[in-house]
């Protein structure tokens, strides 16, 4: 089987939990009910190997405990009488309550046998459906400040102090206003709202996918006595800041709709400087 074919499965399959998830999560008659929603689950509590491909399970440890299996096929051709048998057989293995077959069309036999079968129902998918959010797309920006060396000002002085305190927040006495202050993160709160402005500031440079460089170097003056480090009055602090901006553009990755119940539209994956992958979904119910 080729990886295209296995990405498009498993992209229903997701498209199934994520619809499956809002419902349970919005629908007042299941508020503050326990549910689970697994995906490609391997079961053997009849004996025999089932794959599912979405379990869902609602009432968790109660007597109302229920069972959904959703057998999910992003086939182009019409899905056969054989997938409903197997997904019947499935049903009845692990004594669910229900199942699903979602598909994007099913043949006439098959649409018999899930006649016969009473806990199985059709859920109808489809990727070509109209809807103003087609063209959509996320543009994620985010700062990632380089090491920063702080220049402090002590009044009356042209030059540091002899005893110059430890800039250790651990060991820093910092009077803020008279009050005790935790030195590095009052100049962290300033560091993130500078970051924060120049970004609005420039929304235009950055909303151009790529690495931007930037640097400013902010001074932050204060009054007489307003901040005192290690028993010395500062006079002002300057802030040579260096920073990345990395704009991610993502555009719509799968989009699926089914039947009665929802949309679900995945975006392109995006990376973080520090490695790490954000994935984004818009979710309708319907």
């Amino acid at each position: 089987m080729s990886t295209k074919h296995i990405d498009k499965g498993r992209a229903l399959e997701q498209a199934v939990k994520f619809i499956q998830e809002t419902i349970l999560e919005s629908s007042p008659e299941l508020k503050g009910t326990k549910f689970t929603i697994d995906t490609n689950v391997r079961d053997t509590s009849s004996g025999v190997l089932h794959e599912i491909d979405v379990l869902v399970k609602t009432h968790l440890n109660t007597d109302y405990e229920a069972t959904w299996i959703f057998e999910c096929k992003n086939w182009s051709k019409p899905v056969g009488k054989n997938e409903v048998m197997i997904l019947a057989k499935k049903v009845e293995a692990l004594k669910a309550n229900r199942g699903f077959l979602v598909a994007k069309n099913i043949t006439r036999e098959a649409k018999a046998q899930l006649e016969q079968e009473k806990r199985l129902e059709f859920i109808r998918c489809s990727e070509d459906f109209l809807s103003p959010l087609v063209s959509a797309e996320i543009i994620h920006t985010v700062a990632d400040p380089l090491p920063i060396s702080i220049q402090i000002r002590y009044l009356g002085e042209s030059l540091p102090p002899p005893n110059l305190p430890s800039l250790d927040s651990k060991k820093m006495d910092c009077l803020l206003n008279g009050e005790p202050a935790n030195f590095q993160s009052y100049i962290q709160s300033h560091i993130e709202r500078l970051i924060r402005k120049d970004m609005e500031q420039n929304k235009k440079r950055y909303a151009h996918a790529g690495t931007h460089w930037r640097q400013i170097s902010p001074t932050l003056f204060f009054g007489e006595r307003e901040l005192v480090i290690g028993g010395i009055v500062v006079d002002y602090v300057t802030i040579p800041l260096f920073f990345f901006v990395k704009t991610s553009r993502s555009q719509i990755l799968s989009k699926f709709e089914l039947e009665g119940r929802g949309r679900v539209y995945s975006f392109e994956p995006i990376e973080t400087f520090d490695g790490q992958t954000l994935e984004f979904q818009m979710i309708k119910t319907l």
